[in-house]
């Protein structure tokens, strides 16, 4: 287990870490040499400090055990009002998303990219661009960013009700914009009805209830509830990667009974797939069930392996 990690919002006195975080971003890309390191550094520093302090610059780094291991942040930007909406728009180019070496695989980009796309729908920010590495570009395609270019841009801008929808996406007509978006696993059950497997949305995965279905067959697990319940969590895990996440993540479950006799096993095998802090748990018996199986499972979790250990300031 990782040490738990906190987000917090940088500021002018955390120009120097931002400003090495790029220049180190840029060197692992090749684009900067060692002799040129110290440079950027200092010129860096020098821009950041006073549009952190102004807020034209809005950062975020990632501590553990009071150590800085990973920071990204967006540059602000006003846009010329356009057709359909005479204001100005707000635009925020994401221009750091870095993690040191050693800390690297354990999901922290994407808790600054959460942390910064939650900022910026709650600011009413337009239009998102980035400039993506080959490393981040898969991150940044999960997070709904499309090619322009040589640049990569949100094409739905999560609060965004800038210009019509042909330029600046359907915010007003798709009340779920970025922020609500389906979970397709094959490794667990398809959907067999009107749902999806899993949402995800503002932060949570929200997880249909899963039965003992195989999911290369889609038949049913027949036995005892044991072999049920280990299918089960095994496809609620399966969905839960799919999604970004773990079981590790996971807040809250209810586990459906057909009957309560059967819960003493069933929470001996449900015990083998949680560790530390233990989601909230309602457990029932009720008449009947899908399939006529024993048991079924529906789970709620967050996106991501750091948030869920982690404080994210504003």
């Amino acid at each position: 287990m990782h040490e738990p990690a906190l987000v917090r919002r940088a500021d002018a006195r955390d120009a120097a870490t931002i400003a090495r975080h790029r220049a180190a971003m840029f060197r692992d890309m090749g684009d900067l040499s060692a002799d040129d390191f110290d440079v950027l550094c200092k010129a860096s520093e020098d821009w950041l400090a006073p549009r952190l302090a102004s807020g034209e610059y809005i950062g975020w780094l990632v501590e553990q055990s009071g150590v800085v291991v990973a920071g990204g942040g967006v540059l602000l930007r006003e846009m010329w009002p356009v057709p359909g909406c005479c204001r100005a728009g707000r635009w925020a180019h994401v221009g750091n998303v870095y993690t040191e070496h050693s800390h690297r695989r354990r999901g922290l980009a994407r808790s600054l990219m959460d942390a910064i796309l939650l900022w910026c729908r709650a600011n009413a920010i337009d239009h998102i661009t980035l400039a993506a590495s080959d490393e981040g570009r898969p991150l940044y395609e999960l997070l709904g960013f499309e090619a322009d270019g040589m640049a990569m841009k949100l094409p739905h801008s999560p609060g965004s009700t800038h210009g019509p929808a042909t330029l600046c996406g359907r915010i007003a007509d798709d009340p779920t914009g970025d922020y609500m978006r389906p979970t397709v696993s094959n490794d667990a059950p398809k959907a067999i009805g009107p749902y999806s497997q899993a949402v995800r949305a503002n932060g949570f995965i929200f997880l249909a209830g899963q039965i003992a279905l195989d999911p290369t067959t889609q038949e049913m697990i027949t036995g005892s509830v044991e072999l049920q319940t280990e299918r089960v969590l095994r496809n609620i895990s399966a969905i839960l990667k799919t999604a970004g996440s773990s079981m590790e993540n996971v807040v809250r479950c209810t586990v459906f009974l057909k009957s309560m006799n059967d819960f003493a096993v069933m929470n001996k095998i449900y015990a083998t797939f949680f560790t530390g802090t233990l989601p909230a748990r309602t457990a029932v018996e009720v008449s009947g069930l899908p399939r006529n199986c024993l048991i079924e499972i529906e789970a709620t979790a967050l996106e991501n392996n750091l948030v869920s250990n982690a404080e994210i300031k504003a």
